[in-house]
């Protein structure tokens, strides 16, 4: 009597064990899928038909834009970043290009560091998120540093893209 009884608790210890297993597997096939499904939501907000594996031709002129914007930035003063600018928006730009020249005055060894993270477009604008660092040393050789967030805003003029706005206080 004792053995049966002993037998059925083990069965139904068993039968329970799997049953706990099978729940845990089907919850993870549910959290697979339901993270799949954002996946393809989320990919697809950008506007832009991409097929995984392929090169992102606006991605690729975005890192180029962005990695001569920072070359430029490094070696200091508006001359070398006013070609990434728009037409439009050379007019406005004075306070940008007053306080690139004045830090190219007061500071040495400046160290750019631009990362773009996402890239958006929509018709004919490109709305670009970057994480960028700025160091240099003072006028007293005391080292100094900002970081943040800004968001480039780009327009396609003469076949190429141009800065049209900046939000956030990168420059």
């Amino acid at each position: 009597m004792a053995g049966s009884m002993l037998e059925n608790f083990r069965q139904h210890s068993t039968d329970k064990t799997s049953s706990m297993a099978e729940q845990a597997t089907s919850r993870r096939r549910f959290l697979f899928a339901a993270g799949a499904a954002t996946l393809v939501v989320a990919s697809g907000c950008d506007g832009v038909n991409v097929r995984p594996g392929r090169p992102d031709p606006v991605r690729a002129e975005v890192d180029e834009l962005v990695s001569g914007l920072e070359r430029g930035l490094r070696s200091g003063g508006w001359m070398a970043v006013e070609r990434y600018f728009s037409d439009d928006y050379h007019s406005t730009m004075s306070g940008i290009r007053e306080r690139l020249d004045d830090r190219r005055q007061r500071e040495f060894a400046p160290d750019w560091r631009l990362l773009v993270n996402r890239v958006l477009t929509q018709d004919k604008r490109v709305s670009v998120s970057l994480r960028w660092s700025h160091r240099w040393n003072d006028l007293k050789g005391k080292p100094q540093k900002r970081d943040g967030e800004s968001e480039l805003l780009l327009r396609r003029e003469r076949g190429e893209l141009r800065i049209v706005d900046i939000r956030g206080n990168m420059l």
